[in-house]
């Protein structure tokens, strides 16, 4: 028997017959690509004077709120890390319930909520059964206008992220996303203050004066309020002018961030020296464009040439012909305070500076144009991201709540998509230059005693930096 099963094992297969004479079906032809548009939101203000973007999608019984609050790390000043401990302490203590209260009863209604805080604003996000809105909106309303900020919470919260930011000085790729505005603006600019704070602006903060802060910046037309799923806009009305009905602060002045010609980081290269590391993180970051500038949308499919898919000309040069790294991407941001470049990879410590060169000279080359079939490949790659957006309700909701979070108009989503998909081939070519390396900061996070002699010896020079303390 054993021989026979060998024997059958080692027969020629036999081949593919269609015994009844029919041919095989062919190969399935791919068809044009069938008209898009994102859904826009309907656009009210509340009874509070809050604005509310509501887009009802009945799919599922199923609701994603986004609370978008004025007030993020641009306005901690010299009091590094107040806005993401403030968005923090929201998720702790909240009225008369105890942090391990408002978690257990959020969990027994299967409800989820969180906070977090960007350079500009704060967002806390709300999500779960249509059926439990009416149980999970009133732990939001105390979250929002009743967080306890007790004396246990704060130090436990303090306590944490002093810890995650001295696990972090091992991490070179956490190291270059937390300072490398820091390192590009300066740290007296709004915009370049560490966000998470550092260990001695954590422990000289002030716990009632971050909870007083957090308070008077609930201005009802400094608020905005996303909600995405299954309600119509006059019952998602009628619940957050029952739950949040009004908001108790008077005036919200945002900081002023100035527009430096040139920053302190731009033409630089610096090395943040972390000894032992067997690999090296490379960032390449620049300012790219001034608010409001129309080439942001030109860039952005120029981003996703040079380093915004797998198949990006970064990343098959520097990980599938190279093998220096396993990932490497860029990309071209908007905001509210302009455009941002962002290029980034980790790649052995041994192959720093060939990966440095190599990804120095993508960028450089893009300046000799893009070919017909790159820019036909970007554009379906923003068409196919901006219907990922509509995969879920909280991704709608993610990116509605951004685009509101920017001040853009309700609709932002409609306008990006049809701005992407009118760049010509010659703007994206116009746009290839605000990736330059020498525009902005290259930022090196590795073991200088292996890599600086490399540097040097390539004519790289480099300025030897510390992070704050």
């Amino acid at each position: 028997m054993i021989w026979m099963m060998m024997a059958l094992a080692c027969a020629p297969k036999a081949q593919n017959v269609v015994e009844n004479g029919s041919t095989p079906s062919p190969i399935p032809v791919v068809g044009d690509a069938r008209e898009f548009t994102p859904k826009q939101p309907e656009e009210t203000l509340l009874n509070s004077g809050a604005r509310l973007w509501h887009l009802q999608d009945t799919g599922l019984p199923v609701v994603s709120i986004r609370v978008i609050l004025p007030g993020g790390a641009a306005s901690d000043g010299s009091a590094w890390g107040t806005a993401d401990i403030a968005a923090q302490m929201l998720r702790e203590s909240a009225g008369e319930r105890s942090a391990q209260e408002l978690a257990g009863e959020l969990r027994l209604q299967a409800n989820q909520l969180w906070a977090s805080a960007g350079r500009r604003t704060t967002e806390l996000g709300f999500s779960g059964h249509v059926n439990r809105l009416e149980e999970g909106l009133p732990l939001l309303a105390d979250v929002i206008y009743r967080p306890t900020f007790s004396e246990a919470d704060w130090d436990r919260v303090i306590d944490q992220q002093i810890q995650s930011y001295r696990q972090m000085l091992d991490d070179g790729k956490s190291l270059m996303g937390a300072f490398d505005q820091y390192f590009l603006y300066g740290s007296d600019h709004p915009l370049g203050t560490p966000a998470m704070g550092v260990p001695d602006t954590l422990t000289a903060l002030d716990r009632e004066a971050v909870k007083a802060w957090h308070l008077s910046r609930l201005v009802a037309d400094e608020v905005g309020i996303v909600v995405v799923g299954d309600l119509t806009v006059d019952e998602a009305k009628n619940l957050l002018d029952t739950h949040l009905p009004s908001w108790p602060g008077e005036s919200y002045a945002a900081p002023a961030v100035p527009q430096l010609d040139v920053l302190p980081g731009d033409g630089g290269v610096i090395l943040l020296d972390l000894p032992g590391s067997e690999q090296t993180g490379i960032r390449v970051l620049s300012r790219a464009w001034a608010p409001g500038d129309e080439v942001a949308a030109a860039a952005e499919m120029a981003g996703v040439v040079l380093g915004g898919s797998f198949t990006s000309r970064l990343n098959n040069l520097l990980r599938e012909t190279k093998g220096y790294t396993y990932g490497a991407g860029c990309r071209f941001v908007d905001g509210v305070y302009g455009g941002i470049f962002y290029a980034s990879t980790s790649v052995r410590t041994d192959a720093t500076t060939p990966a440095l060169l190599d990804l120095n000279g993508v960028l450089v080359d893009a300046v000799q144009g893009f070919t017909q079939e790159e820019w036909g490949k970007a554009r379906s790659q923003l068409r196919n991201d901006a219907m990922d957006t509509h995969a879920s309700r909280g991704a709608m909701a993610g990116a509605l709540s951004t685009a509101m979070g920017m001040g853009r108009n309700a609709d932002a989503l409609q306008l990006d998509l049809a701005r992407s998909q009118s760049v010509t081939l010659e703007q994206m070519n116009a746009a290839a230059p605000l990736a330059i390396p020498e525009r902005g900061l290259m930022m090196l996070v590795g073991d200088e005693s292996v890599i600086g002699p490399e540097l040097e010896q390539a004519g790289i020079g480099y300025e030897l930096v510390t992070v704050p303390q």
